[in-house]
């Protein structure tokens, strides 16, 4: 889309045939807004994503909500089913960690299957890969069908999903697409409160087959989002690649850097402090925390109060500072207060690293970006996710691994502050 606009003052004086022509024209910047597909939308007036743009957070939320059908529902009944499947529990976990990492392993193709297939589509085909898993794998025999159907089905369409529908929110939003991204996020904040739950009560109600047949109906859901995508119009995509010359720097190591970590951070707290009475509220109270963090990270940014990259940089300090005090932290609410800052930084981040990504790489690299990302996390997670535990087991305290993952948090700072500096 192309808007008049009078050359500047200053330049060389025209001939004739030059002061005949219309006036000079620009190229509106890779932010104007946009449709799900990429395309510049034909008014500048008008709300900001529009239907397609919140149609595309139906479909992030959606998806963020039914992942842990696959991931949490697994774990949970793990014991039942090493019963079951008479297999060893390391096998069973190793299977959960095989699907998220094949997950990772095929997110860089998100953004060509998106171009070739339509958005719409792409979520549609990955809801009905993931239900069928689920209602797939109550009738398998033994550990090698389950690790199939799961690695194959469910992780493929995991890791496809999250480029996809990431990329078609940002897409749509503009102005508010830190808000827009939040509540999108918001999804896998429910999932920990409602899933283990549910799934409990299914495994104690039907067993594990039935359980999985119930999981695999609640995540078909997922399908309906994806076919309100397909209704909605999508323009062809805008090829165009105004932020092709911004350097791609590391400063999206912190999210892989803060998932490494996060994981283990509760899990150490509970076992060293607190029996298990405490441990309940303790993570309740936490998540909370986190869903906060999402929620209230967009409109800080979106109405200017404080810019991303400031947020970004604080949210970092403060968990940095929070797992390392956590070494030295004793008693019981000194430790909720760590793991609340934790996991608020931890909802902030999830969304503004993406705010961030925009910004630099522009809408058009979006799903490039992202699925390198997940590649990125995939590839840390598998190389370097064990050494919190390691450092226990050879210390026999989490002192240690607390000093660790505080100082590993900190490094995203350094190249978080080259990057900001580069672009002024």
């Amino acid at each position: 889309m192309y808007i008049s606009h009078p050359c500047p003052p200053g330049t060389p004086s025209k001939t004739f045939e030059q002061e005949s022509q219309p006036p000079c024209t620009l190229l509106l910047h890779q932010n104007s807004p946009r449709t799900m597909s990429g395309a510049v939308s034909k008014s500048l007036e008008g709300p900001d994503g529009g239907r397609p743009g919140w149609v595309a957070v139906l479909a992030l939320w959606t998806r963020n909500l039914m992942e842990i059908g696959i991931t949490k529902g697994l774990g949970i009944m793990l014991p039942t089913l090493q019963i079951q499947l008479t297999s060893q529990m390391w096998i069973l976990g190793w299977i959960a960690s095989l699907t998220s990492a094949t997950g990772g392993f095929v997110a860089p193709f998100g953004g060509l299957v998106s171009r070739r297939f339509g958005a719409g589509y792409v979520m549609l085909t990955c809801g009905v890969m993931m239900g069928a898993a689920a209602i797939a794998g109550s009738f398998v025999e033994n550990s090698l069908q389950l690790a199939l159907l799961y690695t194959l089905l469910a992780g493929t369409a995991k890791g496809i999903s999250n480029v996809v529908a990431k990329e078609a929110v940002g897409r749509c939003f503009t102005k508010n697409y830190a808000t827009a991204n939040g509540i999108a996020r918001t999804g896998s904040s429910v999932r920990l409160i409602v899933f283990a739950p549910l799934v409990q009560l299914f495994l104690d109600t039907y067993g594990w087959r039935g359980t999985m047949l119930l999981v695999g109906a609640l995540i078909m859901h997922s399908v309906a989002s994806g076919a309100v995508m397909v209704a909605t119009r999508q323009p062809e995509l805008d090829q165009s690649n105004a932020y092709q010359t911004l350097p791609q720097t590391e400063h999206t190591n912190s999210s892989s850097a803060h998932e490494s970590t996060l994981h283990s951070h509760c899990g150490a707290v509970q076992r060293i402090h607190f029996g298990g009475g405490g441990v309940f509220p303790f993570v309740t109270i936490a998540g909370i925390a986190n869903l906060f963090g999402k929620i209230s990270q967009g409109p800080i940014t979106d109405r200017g109060v404080m810019s991303s990259w400031t947020l970004v940089a604080v949210c970092l300090a403060m968990s940095s500072v929070s797992y390392l005090a956590s070494s030295l932290l004793t008693s019981y609410w000194p430790m909720m207060t760590s793991a609340v800052l934790i996991l608020f930084s931890d909802g902030v981040l999830s969304c503004q690293m993406d705010v961030l990504i925009k910004q630099v790489l522009g809408v058009e690299l979006l799903a490039g970006a992202f699925g390198w990302i997940g590649l990125k996390v995939t590839l840390l997670l598998v190389t370097l996710g064990f050494l919190p535990g390691l450092v226990y087991d050879l210390t026999g305290s989490y002192t240690a691994a607390f000093l660790l993952i505080g100082s590993v948090q900190a490094v995203p700072l350094v190249p978080l502050l080259m990057l900001r500096y580069s672009q002024r």
